[in-house]
């Protein structure tokens, strides 16, 4: 979590809009667009925001996230029955291995130690783990996962991503103020604030890159 606030990111975007008093942009409105942006950054940058949990398994091979999860990324380590004892690493496996190697592996003798884990990418949100958990007395695993902020509270509170964002997070707030108005110069600030957006994010807008490319 960041130590600005969704304040100080409004502050920004309100001086350059030259709306001191809020009367086209109120403040409520930039508040939304702060917590917009910090979504958005996280579909166009998943690593934006990670979280690492224990996690309770389910019986079976077949493991989703927490609600909040929106990628899977890796199983640090089992952490016991009682989600408080640190325990073996498992081992990252490709769902097509463990199908070569054990065509018969979701239906092994249960474990609630997991040795081996694997995911796929088309399915973000699920991941496998071998042997399977039994019905009863199931493993616990640290996992660490892209997830989705939360909405902020207030202007107050500090904003989910880290400080790093501060910026890209102002151009997003731009972006979206001057996308409300419509006319044809804040269509073209809209535009100039997504790609500065983008950017900052380490990617460009599609528009940009077709226009490189056939330049």
């Amino acid at each position: 979590m960041g130590t600005i606030t969704a304040a100080q990111i409004i502050d920004e975007a309100v001086s350059t809009l030259q709306d001191p008093a809020a009367v086209t942009w109120p403040r409520a409105e930039l508040f939304a667009y702060v917590n917009d942006g910090q979504r958005d950054a996280c579909i166009v940058k998943p690593d934006a925001y990670v979280l690492n949990q224990t996690l309770v398994l389910v019986a079976g091979t077949r493991q989703l996230l927490p609600a909040a999860g929106a990628a899977f990324i890796r199983l640090v380590r089992n952490m016991g029955q009682d989600g408080q004892t640190p325990g073996r690493a498992p081992r990252a496996m490709a769902i097509e291995t463990l199908d070569r190697e054990n065509p018969n592996w979701h239906s092994d003798v249960s474990n609630p130690v997991v040795l081996e884990y694997a995911f796929d990418l088309r399915e973000p949100k699920a991941f496998y783990v071998s042997p399977p958990q039994p019905l009863t007395g199931r493993g616990q695993v640290d996992v660490t996962f892209c997830a989705i902020p939360p909405d902020l509270g207030a202007e107050s509170t500090p904003i989910i991503l880290d400080d790093i964002y501060k910026t890209a997070l102002v151009h997003y707030v731009l972006y979206r103020a001057y996308l409300k108005e419509g006319e044809l110069q804040n269509n073209a600030d809209a535009i100039a604030h997504r790609a500065e957006f983008l950017a900052l994010l380490g990617t460009k807008d599609e528009s940009e890159a077709k226009a490189q490319g056939a330049a």
